[in-house]
């Protein structure tokens, strides 16, 4: 497998770890989401590194997203990290912290229509549609040369 060119989700990581059917997102203020099911910050803005001017097109290398997140400071934090992701469960059913990436898609997937997203999230930037799937990068290496990424449309 080669390195694909994804765009990136970048998470902090809590204390402990809780397990529910669905998890309660809560809008921290300034950009950001707590995930009460798995104790962790998202950037409410999936396509940060554009927004924040970091990167044109938002698509980087593993090594380029993984050197952003490390140098991200938001809202005080400077511990942002990409999201784990377990290629043995990629789309759980409860919230699972070996699964971070994966649970955030059962999220979204709440307020998924065939024409993208609505506002039932508390998400925003995400431009996915019938034709376009945006792929995500996960903390995850594949091998000793390439990394496991993840698409929000199938896993």
């Amino acid at each position: 497998m080669k390195k694909m060119i994804a765009f990136l989700i970048p998470i902090i990581i809590g204390c402990g770890i809780a397990v529910s059917v669905q998890a309660t997102m809560i809008d921290r203020g300034g950009g950001l989401v707590f995930d009460t099911d798995l104790n962790v910050t998202w950037l409410q803005d999936l396509n940060y590194a554009i927004t924040s001017g970091y990167d044109a097109d938002g698509k980087m290398s593993w090594d380029q997203a993984n050197t952003w997140a490390g140098n991200l400071v938001v809202g005080g934090y400077d511990d942002w990290r990409l999201p784990t992701f377990d290629p043995d469960n990629t789309r759980p059913l409860v919230a699972i912290s070996s699964n971070e990436i994966g649970s955030l898609l059962m999220v979204l997937s709440d307020g998924w229509t065939h024409s993208g997203y609505e506002e039932t999230t508390p998400f925003f930037n995400f431009t996915a549609n019938d034709s376009t799937w945006e792929w995500y990068w996960t903390g995850l290496m594949a091998d000793a040369s390439s990394a496991w990424r993840y698409s929000l449309d199938c896993g």
